[in-house]
């Protein structure tokens, strides 16, 4: 469920990314464990350096949005389809793996005390999962997620100084403060052309 909701955000910033004028060049959301000692929730952005403030704001906002709205069922659906397409894909291309991607997945389930299986043999099971996780399983488990009180905010680069002066802390508390709608759900988009005789 998690990684439904962090691809969810992660194409949310990927749409800002295609606006123009656009403060960040990419970004992502990601939720997990580290090295099995600590969970961790991560928002980042990239952006050309004399954007960095604003990539900061909007990356915070968005964090925002994300965690005070939810999540619609069109953005479930987009998520599951991108989760599912990628899990068949494995599939198919697992008899073409090479050597070294194969032993790299067995040593990554055995530190994540996971029983390592074919891709072919998770699919019917992950397609049975993802059939019943709701838009409010999704958001609730990004709140989880990214709901710890120690928030740290990290920026790298050859970052120049923000045009009004503006600090990393205070371009998080800009982004934070913004008003955030929620997100709108989109139109189910059926093939017109049905039809051929």
């Amino acid at each position: 469920v998690r990684d439904l909701a962090t691809r969810m955000v992660t194409r949310r910033l990927e749409v800002l990314t295609k606006e123009e004028n656009a403060p960040i060049l990419d970004g992502r959301a990601d939720i997990g464990p580290f090295l099995r000692l600590i969970d961790y929730a991560e928002l980042e952005v990239t952006a050309p350096p004399a954007r960095w403030a604003d990539a900061v704001a909007l990356g915070a906002r968005e964090l925002k949005r994300a965690m005070t709205h939810g999540f619609t069922r069109s953005e479930l659906a987009a998520a599951r389809a991108e989760l599912l397409a990628e899990l068949e894909n494995q599939a198919k291309s697992a008899p073409t793996r090479k050597s070294r991607d194969l032993a790299d997945e067995i040593v990554r389930s055995l530190g994540a005390e996971k029983v390592f299986t074919h891709p072919a043999a998770e699919l019917p099971r992950v397609r049975e999962a993802l059939a019943s996780v709701t838009p409010e399983e999704a958001h609730e488990a990004f709140r989880e997620g990214f709901g710890s009180k120690d928030l740290s905010v990290f920026a790298a680069g050859l970052l120049p100084p923000s045009p009004d002066g503006e600090t990393l802390e205070a371009a998080l508390q800009r982004g934070m403060s913004e008003k955030t709608e929620p997100p709108v759900e989109e139109a189910d988009l059926t093939f017109a052309y049905t039809d051929f005789g």
